[in-house]
């Protein structure tokens, strides 16, 4: 298994309503490089804007790669209620990751209505997420569906409704870790009953106290909660899973680096890697 680091809390600020923390994303990106290299990280992942920042400066963006000495793997799109821009934006992504020697797509079902998650809609997002997983294998890239909190794809059951549905050849599964806690799952036992369909993993932690209103805001570094990380990997060693394990942390405590870091040292000190 491989290590890596989200880096698209570098491009975004979670606590000034998403917006980029400055006007120079490629500096931002470089920032998040240089941080996580200096940590350890060996590779890392990104949110779909990365591939629209250097659209038209793709061998400055391999430059940096080389720089830093750094693997790409991944790519995190997601659905909206603009189905068309979103195939539009996941050719985008297939072409940038095919481009910059990378094969793994995460995607995130859109946003599920106050009432909860319908019939209809998970219908839809079978027939969504077959036809983008038709056009991500044009491309030789994994998708992979990331079951997501307030999405339409979240509970275990509707996580089985749609995995049921759609090929296992044309979409895999990423679990994390904190999303799977938060829709009543047990993490350990999620990761055992799909390691069959995982092709990628998000490892997060969870404060206890979260608040019901916000849950998100109680994601912490690995460490700093109650996620049973030890559990979970051995049961993906057990299950013969050999990808990617990928921390994220949407909510910084204080800033990405730290976060970082406290991560490092819990994955050398408690999970030996």
């Amino acid at each position: 298994m491989k290590i890596a680091y989200t880096l698209w809390t570098w491009l975004m600020d979670e606590y000034n309503e998403w917006k980029p923390p400055s006007s120079n994303p490629k500096g931002d990106f470089e920032k998040s490089l240089r941080e996580v290299t200096d940590l350890g990280y060996p590779v890392f992942e990104n949110f779909n804007l990365l591939a629209q920042i250097y659209e038209d400066s793709p061998e400055e963006f391999d430059a940096l790669v080389k720089k830093y000495g750094i693997e790409f793997a991944c790519l995190y799109h997601y659905f909206t209620d603009n189905y068309e821009n979103d195939v539009q934006m996941g050719e985008k992504c297939c072409q940038f990751l095919v481009k910059h020697n990378a094969r793994h797509m995460n995607i995130q079902a859109p946003w599920a209505p106050k009432t909860g998650t319908t019939q209809k809609e998970l219908d839809e997002m079978v027939d969504k997420l077959t036809r983008m997983g038709e056009l991500c294998k044009k491309y030789e890239v994994i998708l992979c569906l990331h079951p997501h909190y307030g999405s339409t794809v979240y509970t275990e059951s509707e996580i089985d409704y749609v995995l049921d549905r759609v090929p296992q050849e044309l979409v895999s599964l990423c679990l994390d870790t904190a999303h799977t806690q938060l829709a009543g799952m047990d993490p350990v036992k999620a990761y055992t009953k799909y390691i069959k369909r995982l092709r990628y993993v998000h490892l997060k932690d969870v404060d206890p106290n979260y608040s019901p209103e916000e849950p998100m805001k109680g994601f912490r570094a690995l460490g700093e909660g109650t996620i049973n990380f030890l559990g979970v990997v051995n049961a993906l060693k057990k299950g013969g899973y050999d990808g990617y394990l990928t921390v994220e942390c949407d909510y910084q405590r204080v800033c990405n680096y730290a976060t970082a870091m406290v991560s490092r040292d819990y994955l050398h000190r408690v999970l030996g890697f």
